[in-house]
């Protein structure tokens, strides 16, 4: 179990943490890295993170400079593993958005996420999610995404579900 763990955010979007877990816990089997150098995950859970999604106004996220990582130094090769996670969950999470652009900034707040991936080798990804869309109306837009991915086939099907309060559209109605 690892409580309070943080991934800070590159300077360049700010000096809040990219994201932050209350508590990440899950286990590792270290025979199939003996073996054939996998890290195997059978479930991973994370309770109450925070992540914070930015798009600057030159229409780049910050998760990019955290994807492209830091190249290894000269003459090293970096380490030739692949980790597998069987199963995700996260519960109660917060996802704030941010659009910076010039002229309309856009701010959203996602609270209360719970989700769910479930990994069943070769054929499928089922996952779940379930958030609150916080508004300026007051009560919260509240969504529900179900779907299954199929592996072989690449194909994915999506259930979209949301209960919007009646107060949260009432000045775009006529």
């Amino acid at each position: 179990v690892l409580k309070e763990v943080t991934i800070e955010e590159d300077s360049r979007y700010g000096g809040s943490p990219f994201l932050e877990m209350d508590r990440v816990s899950g286990g590792i089997l270290f025979l199939s890295f003996l073996k054939n150098r996998v890290v195997v995950i059978p479930a991973l859970h994370i309770a109450q993170p925070r992540a914070r999604l930015i798009r600057d106004s030159n229409g780049l996220w910050n998760i990019e400079s955290l994807r492209r990582g830091n190249p290894s130094p000269a003459g090293k090769t970096p380490s030739r593993f692949r980790v597998l996670v069987s199963k995700v969950v996260v519960e109660n999470g917060q996802l704030i958005t941010e659009i910076r652009n010039p002229s309309s900034p856009v701010m959203l707040d996602f609270e209360g996420i719970d989700a769910r991936a479930q990994l069943s080798l070769p054929a499928k990804v089922e996952c779940s999610l379930s958030a609150d869309l916080l508004s300026e109306a007051g009560a919260p837009v509240q969504f529900k995404l179900e779907g299954v991915y199929e592996i072989p086939r690449k194909e994915i099907q999506l259930k979209l579900s949301a209960n919007i309060p009646l107060n949260a559209i009432q000045e775009h109605l006529p």
